[in-house]
């Protein structure tokens, strides 16, 4: 691969030339799409590790977002300056006066452009993350797998359909939002540029090539997004491994690390601010992660309270995390760019080896933390409400459906009736694809309901789940 199509900064879909401002770069206006996208404001109140917490201090998926992109920044632009010094004479493509001129990477990028790519992947790479936080993801398999109401509808689907929504995954709805569901007005939604969306797919694969025997072990895009991303694929210049598989883009790997340093460490900063965990617990494996110089005893010992010095200590490890990150990313950058490397760039910092600290961290975080009775109740319950509510619509839908068969000739009674007709009219317009249509897709419908189910906020989920059983009425 060469950079000159990874740093591509046509915005997908859109037509004709995209100019740029030397001031406000094309990459710095896909942040700011994505910062004042609703899909982004509703993080503010969805899951990250503790739901429904009402600790002020605890992040939920907005502050972790935000987190992460800052992360994710400092490790592009580090990438950035070794790239431009290794790299800086390739050539790429610039509209000057009509006319269009090839001119070297470092005439036209910078390696705060690389810091803005890496920054606005990591913004949005948990925008298609269903309510209640993964077990959301799993409430969804579960649902498509288990339930009765959606059950027939297998027969109609092909088997990447199928496989779609049995694998349901938030990174692929990730996708779709920022290419359909976002400014839906527009042929290609928020019509970023095509190195953001390049770097934002972490699993460059379909659904039925994820998994065993593939260097993805999940996937990135849905069957109904398989043709955008083999435009945006094109565009980058990623290398086909196999049939609808792609290698990742390399600024994807830095976009991965920047999020397993920030819930590694700012996890476990949760469980000690939610008492979970002391703070000998957490200073221990943390020390381990920052060079003995960098720590000032002194400031330490005179810190007012542990929450000031768990602070001080949080800070200082990410710091070394993203200098580790950065010269493993230098080192294996030539394996990358040619689409042989298959691990993660935090799985070969000095600080992974097994038995190390950030193996210490996962432990204690599992055992103290993830698997405490109220979030796994939580999870638990988040089941029931995700499941609770696409079996409503769909059931809504189906009678929909069976009504509309009984018009055209095999029955004279209207079963499409009371119940399902009220909530269908809950369903945003958009949900149904068609309300006309007698005999719509039933793979866009299907993704259709999701969309509107998983796009919900956990307190919308909840309150909508009570309303529709009855529980709760509206006040």
């Amino acid at each position: 691969m060469d950079w000159g199509h990874l740093l591509n900064w046509k915005r997908y879909e859109k037509v004709g030339p995209e100019k740029v401002d030397p001031i406000r770069s094309p990459f710095k206006t896909d942040y700011e799409r994505i910062v004042f996208s609703s899909a982004f404001r509703r993080l503010q109140d969805k899951t990250q590790v503790f739901p429904l917490s009402s600790s002020d201090f605890i992040r939920k998926r907005l502050t972790h977002s935000i987190e992460v992109s800052s992360i994710a920044r400092s490790l592009g632009i580090s990438a950035g300056y070794s790239i431009l010094k290794r790299y800086g004479d390739t050539k790429i493509s610039v509209k000057k006066k009509g006319k269009i001129t090839n001119e070297s990477l470092r005439n036209v990028l910078t390696h705060h452009d690389f810091g803005a790519i890496v920054a606005t992947a990591a913004l949005a790479h948990d925008l298609g993350n269903p309510p209640f936080g993964h077990s959301g993801e799993d409430a969804v398999r579960h649902w498509f797998q288990s339930s009765r109401v959606v059950s027939p509808v297998k027969k109609y689907l092909s088997e990447s359909q199928v496989k779609d929504i049995e694998l349901w995954e938030g990174n692929a709805q990730g996708l779709r939002i920022l290419t359909r569901l976002q400014m839906t007005r527009n042929n290609g939604g928020m019509r970023l540029t095509n190195a953001t969306l390049g770097a934002f797919t972490k699993y460059p694969c379909v659904s039925t090539k994820c998994g065993s025997g593939n260097v993805h072990k999940k996937f990135g895009f849905f069957m109904a997004e398989a043709s955008i991303f083999q435009k945006i694929a094109q565009e980058c210049g990623l290398l086909e491994l196999e049939p609808d598989v792609w290698c990742r883009h390399p600024l994807a790997y830095l976009m991965e690390a920047a999020d397993d340093i920030a819930y590694r460490i700012i996890d476990l900063e949760d469980g000690f601010r939610l008492g979970r965990i002391t703070y000998a617990e957490f200073a221990k494996p943390i020390k381990l992660l920052i060079p003995a110089s960098w720590i000032k005893r002194e400031r330490l010992k005179l810190e007012f309270d542990d929450q000031a010095r768990v602070s001080y200590l949080r800070a200082l490890a990410i710091s070394s995390l993203i200098k580790q990150v950065s010269k493993v990313f230098n080192r294996k950058l030539h394996l990358i760019m040619t689409g042989k490397y298959p691990g993660e760039l935090i799985e070969d910092i000095p600080a992974a080896i097994k038995k190390g600290p950030l193996d210490s961290i996962s432990n204690l975080t599992c055992k103290r933390i993830y698997t405490t009775a109220r979030v796994l109740e939580t999870e638990a319950a988040g089941y029931e409400v995700i499941g609770g509510l696409l079996d409503i619509f769909w059931q809504a839908i189906e009678d929909k459906y069976a009504s509309n068969k009984r018009r055209n000739g095999v029955k004279n009674d209207d079963v499409y009736k009371y119940k399902a007709k009220k909530v269908l009219q809950l369903l945003p317009d958009g949900a149904l694809a068609s309300r006309e249509t007698p005999f719509p897709d039933r793979y866009q419908q299907l993704l259709h309901v999701i969309d509107y189910v998983t796009g919900m906020t956990d307190t919308f989920a909840l309150t909508l789940y009570r309303k529709l059983k009855g529980i709760a009425l509206p006040s």
